[in-house]
């Protein structure tokens, strides 16, 4: 019988003399990456929070750092899962030193410890991209998505609720004023007092200072049976006033809002890219080079109406450190071509290629062919009028300013025709019954439309336009599907803000990572064929500190 051999295995000693954890982490790896950057943080920024004071020491805000970056860069984002990271991933023992954490500690240096220097470690982060050359903060591409909030989709308060049940809250009083008043007629005196309120504008307050009145002021001449039911109504008058002040306080707390959550009060009922409405936040992703530049989190759900926000926040973050606050260009999709992003834009010298809304149809033939469009009317400038296609005149008739909800003021010019009832183009041109053709002309807003046409259409802004979708997509790609990350961890508009800035660090070191991997097969072409290899690799040139270090420990293995 052939005797059958193995190699030597012994679980409990891998070696004579123990192995550190270093050994064990290949070069090019991404904690290699985020170890070296960490380390070029001043400890300043990081112990920002820490004072010298009594008790244990707490963990070196350097470790804890590394750890949560690591931890979002693999797709672990609950502080329990870090925890058990630390004991089953090499390379985050190597960057905890062998502590272990726990979750308790993990989850307040997130949300409490490092809350105000993620944008700071954010800022450093684009300062290195820039210095390397990997971005440049001219060009921005920008697009939204929702991601979920940690919070309970079956505890969400609608303005239009609030509203009904404080209406018939309202009812109720008002039927309870008018039962004490019926109740007492039998006085005239008190008859002639009436408990009515002035208006059915009133307050909760008013109505229970009102209820405490009527307590004090029953007449003591009244039967106990009559007084006991004016005693009744009045405690039902401080309960709706009690569930009246709980309305009071939920259409405060919305604001101009339409919705929230009871578990997470910032979140806002939205409808989610799988067509489910749950509560969320819209999430404002710029790029450059498919590195993330500049993230926000938002409680608006239509994308135009962060823009702006989006754009202000990420000037203020950039300016700290006297970076360009503002791009030379910005590519969108339609979503952003509204009247008031394209004044914004012009106003602060940002050429928008953007497309707005209803670039594809106004393409179409069939637009331009369509007589009842105003676009395809002759303007004469001298008359000031339209000509329509028999030739008749829609002069001007008035001018209206129309508001949104963030205040932006939209200036259009009604003209109207005269009797068109006998006009052979009336089925073409007319969309309602009625004698007269009226159009609505927003010149604004067709003026900046031409502008973002003619940049669309021209060949740096196509070339743009294409690579918008492998610009930006990619990075909602990577964070939503491979990731797995559509969820918040933390609640309050502060701390999402503050999440979202660390889990696009995390994703940006990633993507410094493969940049290292790119760099060592430069390093090995270097040392087998010499020189002129780098005529063909310049992109792959060592673009942070990690690949200074790599490469040297590449190069010392042959």
């Amino acid at each position: 019988m052939i005797k059958k051999k193995f190699k030597s295995y012994q679980k409990d000693q891998v070696s004579l003399f123990p192995l550190s954890f270093g050994e064990l982490v290949p070069p090019g790896h991404i904690a290699r990456v985020i170890d070296c950057f960490v380390n070029g943080l001043s400890m300043d920024l990081l112990a920002r929070y820490f004072t010298n004071q009594g008790g244990n020491a707490p963990y070196n805000p350097r470790m804890m750092m590394k750890l949560l970056l690591f931890g979002y860069q693999s797709g672990v984002f609950s502080s329990r899962k870090i925890e058990a990271f630390t004991y089953e991933s090499i390379p985050c023992l190597w960057l905890c030193g062998g502590e272990h954490p726990d979750h308790a500690t993990i989850a307040r240096f997130r949300s409490l410890y490092f809350l105000d220097i993620f944008q700071d470690v954010f800022v450093q982060l684009i300062l290195l991209l820039v210095e390397k050359g990997l971005v440049n903060l001219e060009d921005y591409v920008l697009d939204g998505t929702k991601l979920e909030a940690d919070a309970n989709k079956y505890k969400m308060v609608f303005k239009k609720n609030a509203f009904r049940y404080s209406k018939m809250v309202r009812e109720k009083i008002i039927a309870l004023f008018a039962e004490i008043d019926e109740i007492e007629k039998q006085s005239e005196e008190e008859a002639k007092k009436g408990h009515k309120m002035d208006c059915e504008d009133f307050s909760s307050e008013e109505v229970y200072a009102k209820a405490q009145e009527i307590e004090k002021s029953i007449n003591e001449d009244l039967p106990p049976k009559e007084k006991k039911k004016i005693e009744t109504r009045c405690r039902h008058l401080k309960k709706g006033a009690d569930k009246l002040k709980g309305y009071e306080d939920q259409l405060q707390e919305l604001g101009e809002r339409n919705s929230y959550s009871k578990t997470d009060i910032d979140a806002t009922y939205m409808r989610m890219k799988n067509d489910e409405s749950r509560p969320g936040y819209n999430v404002q992703v710029g790029t450059n080079g498919e590195f993330i530049t500049g993230a926000t989190a938002h409680q608006n759900g239509g994308d135009s109406a962060c823009t702006i926000d989006h754009l202000e926040e990420r000037s203020k973050m950039l300016e700290q450190v006297n970076l360009d606050s503002m791009p030379e260009t910005l590519t969108a999709d339609g979503g952003y071509g509204t009247e008031a992003v394209f004044d914004y834009l012009e106003q602060n010298g940002v050429s928008p290629n953007v497309k707005f809304t209803g670039y594809y149809k106004e393409s179409k033939k069939t637009f331009k062919e369509d007589i009842s469009r105003w676009q395809n009317m002759l303007y004469h400038e001298e008359g000031d009028y339209y000509e329509c296609a028999n030739g008749r005149k829609l002069t001007w008739k008035k001018h209206n300013i129309v508001t949104n909800k963030s205040g932006y003021e939209s200036h259009r010019d009604v003209y109207e025709s005269a009797d068109c009832s006998d006009c052979p183009f009336r089925e073409k041109c007319f969309s309602m019954k009625g004698k007269v053709k009226q159009i609505v002309v927003n010149r604004n807003f067709q003026r900046h439309k031409e502008r973002a046409r003619r940049t669309i259409k021209s060949e740096e802004g196509g070339e743009k336009m294409r690579m918008r979708g492998h610009d930006i997509e990619t990075v909602f790609g990577h964070i939503k599907h491979n990731l797995k990350f559509k969820r918040f961890m933390l609640r309050g508009l502060e701390k999402v803000g503050a999440e979202l800035l660390l889990l696009s660090l995390s994703y940006n070191l990633s993507k410094m990572a493969k940049y290292s991997k790119k760099a060592l097969i430069r390093v090995l072409l270097f040392v087998f064929f010499g020189e002129w290899i780098k005529k063909g690799f310049k992109r792959f040139e060592f673009h942070s500190q990690s690949l200074f270090f790599i490469q040297n420990q590449f190069l010392y293995k042959f």
